[in-house]
């Protein structure tokens, strides 16, 4: 069980960053914010639930819209849109 010795990790890497002001919610590092969070969700359980992987590092968002498809992340298509002030995505993925 890897849990403790990551939460520790974390908090000790939260007490020596410096503060940092959150991304606007129309602005790009927000929309990639949303991506990472989809990402993992969908990485660490796997297709239909059925468990995955561990992250330990964070992919690549290759921005290159065309047709519906707004890039990818790992080479999986996404779509990510501007909705009422704020981004709404979905990793085409399972």
């Amino acid at each position: 069980m890897r849990f403790a010795s990551d939460l520790e990790d974390l908090a000790a890497a939260a007490r020596s960053s410096p503060p940092f002001t959150p991304a606007a919610p129309t602005s790009r590092p927000a929309a990639d914010l949303l991506l990472l969070i989809e990402w993992t969700e969908v990485v660490n359980g796997g297709c239909a639930s059925t468990g995955g992987t561990v992250i330990t590092t964070l992919p690549a968002i290759v921005w290159n819209p065309h047709d519906a498809i707004s890039g990818t992340i790992p080479g999986v298509d996404f779509d990510a849109q501007l909705t009422g002030g704020a981004w709404t995505v979905t990793i085409h993925a399972c």
